[in-house]
């Protein structure tokens, strides 16, 4: 396929040229055209705040709104504008780097964020940004950057979906998880919890794994229908600071954990689950690789427990990941509800100026299965239409539909009634409505790292 390429002149003040550059490097790699930088008034398009002489020349406003977190927003037909403003003061790489940077969530003031959590539910939102949080805004304004309308295909269309299991306690038999069923049934009087104390306590004494222990069993279900899936595996409580809300378990070389090995043996992927404070600390994932290493596992990926990301600065996080070995990242989602929290579901390489040389990739996830059932009030009908409405968003954008099932939900228990149904019944009504591609995280980093290797931001800058 013959390389696509344009050329822009940055006709904007010094102070934000990194950060329209770190939209255009989004917009290059994702719409598979390379952009060339330049200040020559000979480009094909123009970004500023006076239209070119020449007419023919694409003209882009430069609003300098757009970088301003303090600056309130509103939604006027898909223009995501500064309030008050019409669309004639629309700006389309501002947008973008507004929304893929989380600019308006700057704006949520007076949360409590207690004992190290940092995430919020989207009704703290600005009441103007909770609007769209289930539309790639993001993905629009990339394909209609060029002019480009949506392509129509005949037949059944494509949609590319990685499975995900994040693995948050299982086993039902550790005296941390019948320590809390018994506290959360002496204080909510809900008898799902009595079951799985009395269940755990069983299993601790009969030394079974219980029905939370079920590696194998996604992947023999999942490739039944073609799919195969990645875990996320917290390491541990000695490798970092730990906090009450994280996993109660630790991967070490008892026999057991062979499963990892096992997991990456039956076509399956072994990730990374950060505890709580592990964001704002190089150290933290430093330790958890060498952790993984001493077990023999060569892990990648990363998804934060909780979506415990720096939400202030998530591209520091990112930073840190890759400095210790970690290249791909599926924490960017909503807490409560399906969506795309940078506004996008398209994977794409982490935007790091200073470091360029450094590969990661963020690949953001659209719906957990307590999106589903725990926060919303759904039937079953519902949660399967919102299932099929989030995948035909991301089959229209071509991203790549991301669900993360905790692997304990599996069996049908008390605990989790309908969780691991509701997963097959949907996946199986997507295969029969689209071409599904399966894919695991690190073919994504793969394929998204070789794309950008052609399809990215390009330098022609000239300051004489």
């Amino acid at each position: 396929m013959k390389q696509r390429k344009s050329e822009i002149q940055l006709a904007i003040p010094e102070s934000f040229i990194t950060k329209a550059m770190a939209s255009l490097d989004f917009i290059a790699q994702t719409s598979k055209t390379s952009i060339i930088v330049s200040f020559d008034e000979t480009c094909d398009i123009s970004y500023g705040q006076n239209p070119p002489l020449d007419s023919s020349i694409k003209f882009i406003f430069f609003n300098p709104k757009y970088y301003d977190p303090e600056q309130s927003f509103e939604l006027l037909k898909d223009k995501w504008l500064p309030k008050g403003e019409g669309i004639s003061r629309f700006d389309v790489i501002g947008a973008i780097f507004r929304l893929l940077f989380l600019l308006d969530e700057k704006k949520i003031k007076g949360v409590a964020f207690k004992k190290g959590f940092t995430s919020f539910l989207t009704n703290t939102l600005p009441k103007e940004r909770q609007k769209f949080v289930e539309i790639p805004l993001c993905d629009l304004y990339v394909d209609n950057f060029f002019g480009k309308a949506d392509s129509s295909s005949n037949g059944k269309k494509k949609l590319r979906v990685c499975l995900t299991h994040d693995v948050d306690g299982p086993e039902i038999s550790t005296r941390w998880e019948i320590l809390k069923s018994l506290t959360k049934f002496v204080l909510r009087k809900e008898k799902k919890f009595i079951w799985s104390a009395f269940k755990g306590f069983h299993c601790m004494l009969t030394g079974e794994r219980g029905p939370f222990w079920q590696f194998k069993s996604w992947l023999e279900k999942e490739k039944l229908l073609g799919g195969k899936s990645a875990f996320f595996f917290f390491p541990g409580k000695e490798v970092y600071q730990k906090h009450i809300n994280d996993p109660p378990y630790q991967i070490n070389h008892h026999k057991k954990w062979e499963v990892l090995h096992e997991i990456n043996e039956n076509g399956g992927e072994v990730c990374f689950h950060p505890g709580i404070h592990y964001k704002k600390s190089g150290v933290s994932f430093q330790n958890a690789k060498e952790k993984f290493n001493a077990l023999g596992i060569d892990v990648q990926g990363v998804r934060h427990h909780y979506w415990e990301l720096n939400w202030n600065n998530p591209f520091e996080t990112f930073e840190f990941q890759v400095q210790s070995g970690f290249h791909y990242d599926l924490s960017i989602a909503w807490k409560d509800t399906p969506g795309f929290r940078m506004s996008t579901c398209r994977p794409f390489k982490s935007w790091m100026p200073k470091r360029p040389d450094l590969n990661h990739v963020v690949i953001p996830t659209a719906i957990m299965d307590g999106h589903l059932l725990e926060y919303a009030a759904m039937n079953r009908d519902a949660q399967i239409n919102k299932i099929k409405e989030i995948a035909a968003v991301v089959a229209k954008r071509k991203g790549v539909l991301v669900l993360d099932w905790h692997e304990r939900v599996f069996k049908e228990t008390p605990m989790y009634p309908n969780y691991g149904s509701l997963y097959f019944t949907a996946l199986s009504l997507l295969c029969d409505e689209y071409n599904v591609e399966f894919l695991l995280p690190g073919e994504i980093y793969r394929q998204t790292i070789s794309d950008y290797k052609i399809h990215r931001l390009l330098y022609k800058i000239n300051l004489a």
